[in-house]
């Protein structure tokens, strides 16, 4: 056989290799049937899978966009107990689970986009070969929506935006991202409109009295006088409240010796007296401390893109996910990140004005 066949068949089989065994679909369901709605009426959303038989996910989190102007998110439709991927009767490890289960109500609005929601799951047993398979059908999450206003547009699902990943087993670190693998399906059209609402007799009566005293110039405004003793009051409490000298005492809300106003992580100890990471340390130089920033790829905010590159670094030393400041990437803080991701955890807060560039030099 020639060499370049035996090439070509050895490119192939690594290429088989190392594509995930089956592919992913997430789709939506609703009961909306596409009528036009009004305020105040809801919207009912489902997010489901469908693994066809594999086993190697790892995590994903997935986004749910929708027309914030159109409708609100109100939180989910039931309780984490009827979601099939991890309810109780279906064990407690390698089965997925919401990455903030702790946390309710789930899933959660991205902190940084008013249309987006952050569908996160998570296995059990992270360090664990993967999720065991699901059938074709898997209901993963609720979702409540409610009508606010007149317009159209469409909830759908999407794996491009802030925060997102869909990992598996097989990367060269153990996880590879495959979002460009997985089949999204069945977006929702929404139609709301905002009717006039009926003014009833005695709501013509009232408009049709104004209308007459607008006409006739009768419309007057009464009891507008202000007392003089209450206006001196009020000079006499602004001239003092102006001219009174004021003492500030410097502020350190984290007790670890550095003020507020130049403290990278003004909640957290990371200051000389106080916890590992006492030099202020800030890898990424966006003046926010490692020991309160846990959004390591600076999308502004934690999600389960910054756990999995924090998974694939463990065992180094890069300082980015030294969270804890132990001189390496360990246990301690996946389990940091973890936390943070729980409750969408947003950089600092810092008291450094030049917080949220790069590089931030005060």
């Amino acid at each position: 056989m020639p060499f370049r066949i035996l090439v070509t068949l050895a490119t192939c089989f690594t290429l088989i290799a190392a594509a995930p065994a089956a592919a992913y679909r997430l789709w939506l369901e609703t009961s909306y049937t596409g009528e036009t709605l009004s305020p105040g009426q809801d919207v009912i959303v489902e997010v489901h899978i469908d693994t066809e038989g594999d086993t190697g996910a790892l995590w994903f989190s997935a986004s749910v966009l929708f027309p914030a102007g159109v409708i609100q998110y109100d939180g989910p439709a039931s309780s984490s107990a009827s979601y099939l991927l991890y309810s109780g009767g279906k064990g407690t490890f390698g089965y997925m689970a919401p990455s903030s289960v702790n946390i309710p109500p789930r899933p959660l609005l991205w902190p940084t986009a008013s249309d987006q929601i952050n569908v996160d799951f998570v296995i059990d047993d992270t360090f664990g070969p993967g999720t065991q398979a699901t059938p074709s059908d898997e209901l993963v999450a609720t979702l409540s929506f409610t009508v606010i206003g007149a317009g159209s547009g469409q909830i759908a699902l999407d794996l491009g935006r802030d925060g997102n990943i869909f990992a598996v087993v097989g990367g060269p670190g153990g996880a590879e991202d495959i979002k460009g693998l997985v089949t999204l399906e069945s977006p929702i059209s929404v139609t709301a409109a905002v009717g006039v609402p009926a003014l009833g007799s005695f709501g013509l009566l009232l408009l049709a009295g104004l209308m007459g005293c607008l006409a006739q110039g009768r419309l007057r405004l009464a009891n507008a006088r202000v007392a003089s003793n209450s206006v001196l009051v009020c000079l006499t409490v602004i001239a003092v409240g102006t001219f009174a000298p004021t003492v500030h005492a410097v502020d350190d809300a984290d007790s670890d010796g550095v003020p507020d106003a130049s403290d990278n992580c003004v909640n957290v100890p990371n200051g000389p007296l106080g916890g590992l990471c006492a030099a202020q340390e800030d890898a990424d130089m966006d003046g926010y401390g490692n020991a309160c920033d846990f959004d390591v790829n600076n999308d502004g905010v934690a999600g389960m893109d910054d756990w999995h590159l924090t998974w694939l670094a463990r065992g180094t030393t890069d300082p980015l996910y030294q969270f804890t400041c132990t001189g390496g990437v360990s246990s301690l803080d996946l389990a940091e990140m973890l936390n943070a991701i729980r409750s969408f955890a947003l950089p600092g807060p810092s008291g450094l004005a030049c917080a949220g560039s790069i590089p931030c030099a005060p």
